[in-house]
């Protein structure tokens, strides 16, 4: 476990005093709240499978900040990586008051894609997140704030969300259950539901030879443009905080109001639809 130590000044901040692990905090969102949550005062366990200079760039913004950052690298799709984490954080005395899961893998794009495709996506997106939170449960002695990153293709069917959109389903309805196993010991656990988030590395793979692809999407969004990492990340620290102690099971959509939009348009679409099979109908075909 690689780490970094902060210069020991007193922290002020939302997060002062907290420890918290960032899955995926290589780079965009999790990147992006490792260095909100170093802001805001908490000390940083960040976890990376690819990226390591990034992570290293990330953990050193973090002490400068003033945090102790620990790097620990492991892959999620093996019952092997999820334990080395874990074990990691458990031999050097760590105690966790948050944990943000949010590493994931896109999965194959076209269907059916294949099974190992299939498999994969399920082992990081949806076991690894259920047994870091089963380990939590008995990690966070002092109660805490487990909050898992799905998306909005949880809730609507995209052309390429196959097994991506499953397995964001099931973590939503598993938090759901996981209040009730962690609300007695003061352990919270939402969700946070992203639309677009825009990083750099999806914005060199997907839209800088079309930037109009982005412009055309970012006008479906009620408030005229896509997330940035910063939007999530600024979520994530208020669930972290003690501003959220009432808050256990929620769902946050952080989307740009895209939600509604998806449920206009489906709305729109049925509406249509019905009109046609009705003239159809009429018209004796």
């Amino acid at each position: 476990m690689a780490s970094g130590v902060g210069d020991g000044a007193e922290r002020l901040g939302r997060l002062a005093g907290k420890m918290a692990l960032v899955t995926g905090a290589s780079q965009g969102i999790g990147a992006a709240t490792a260095k909100v949550f170093a802001r805001e005062g908490a000390d940083l366990v960040l976890h990376w499978y690819d990226g390591e200079k990034e992570v290293d760039k990330v953990a050193e913004e973090c002490v400068a900040m003033g945090a102790t950052c620990r790097l620990v690298h492991s892959d999620f799709s093996t019952r092997e990586g999820v334990e080395h984490l874990t074990s990691q954080i458990d031999r050097g005395g760590i105690r966790l008051d948050v944990l943000v899961n949010n590493a994931y893998f896109p999965g194959d794009l076209k269907f059916p894609g294949s099974y190992d495709g299939w498999q994969r996506t399920l082992d990081v997106n949806l076991t690894a997140v259920a047994h870091l939170c089963f380990w939590a449960l008995e990690n966070m002695v002092n109660g805490g704030s487990v909050i898992n990153i799905t998306s909005i293709q949880s809730i609507f069917s995209g052309e390429y969300s196959w097994a991506y959109g499953a397995t964001k389903s099931a973590i939503e309805q598993f938090t759901k259950r996981l209040v009730f196993e962690g609300g007695p010991k003061g352990i919270r656990a939402n969700t946070i539901r992203p639309g677009l988030v825009i990083t750099d590395r999806n914005r060199s793979r997907w839209y800088e030879d079309e930037p109009e692809r982005l412009e055309f999407i970012s006008d479906i969004y009620p408030l005229r443009r896509v997330g940035e990492p910063v939007d999530i990340a600024n979520v994530c620290a208020f669930l972290a905080s003690d501003e959220s102690s009432f808050i256990s099971g929620a769902s946050i959509a952080a989307d740009g109001g895209l939600s509604v939009v998806n449920a206009a348009l489906g709305g729109w679409y049925a509406h249509e639809l019905r009109l046609t099979e009705e003239a159809g109908r009429q018209d004796g075909k």
